[in-house]
């Protein structure tokens, strides 16, 4: 697989990110507790999508063998990336939640949701290993971290309390699309 794909799926699942963001930068706060509260979501969800693409590639090199099917791998990759393109277009009927001022503190909330976030990114990482992808682990982290850091101060820029609603849940079916329409194009590429 290579380098740009992989950077495309990490921008789709860095779109739940920015919406999530963007729901948070709608409420109103003072500028200081803004920016510090804008730096706190995106590096936890940063973090988080970083912790659990290591691990679903970790997970990957324990239970997947090197002498399986080079076929097995690709229809694994395809019902995966397929799954992830599917659960963003069902996010585009529930409510995003928010983070404002109470929230300010480390809290459990952030916390899971971070973790939520990050559970699709589990599943990329699993298809990166198991797609036995030719570059080092250090650029898929990087990327995903930069696009998840981006991703997460953007949608909080655009929230502003006087701001209206921007539509979010059409970048969110579209990044559904695209995932799916990535996990046809691994299908037929490696067929």
């Amino acid at each position: 697989m290579e380098w740009w794909a992989v950077g495309i799926m990490f921008i789709c699942l860095c779109v739940d990110n920015m919406v999530m963001a963007n729901m948070s930068g709608m409420k109103p706060q003072n500028k200081e507790v803004r920016s510090r509260l804008s730096l706190r979501i995106a590096l936890s969800f940063s973090i988080f999508h970083v912790l659990f693409l290591v691990l679903g590639y970790l997970i990957a090199m324990l239970i997947w063998s090197s002498s399986r099917s080079g076929m097995a791998s690709v229809w694994v990759t395809f019902c995966f990336v397929t799954l992830i393109g599917i659960r963003l277009l069902l996010e585009t009927v529930e409510k995003s939640p928010s983070f404002s001022v109470a929230d300010e503190g480390v809290n459990k909330k952030l916390i899971k949701a971070s973790a939520w976030l990050a559970l699709n990114t589990l599943m990329l990482g699993f298809v990166i290993r198991v797609m036995a992808v030719p570059y080092s682990l250090f650029w898929p982290v990087f990327i995903l971290f930069a696009a998840s850091m981006v991703m997460s101060l953007v949608g909080f820029l655009i929230g502003k309390p006087e701001s209206k609603k921007i539509s979010t849940k059409i970048v969110e079916s579209a990044a559904g699309i695209v995932m799916i329409i990535m996990a046809v194009r691994i299908l037929i590429m490696y067929h």
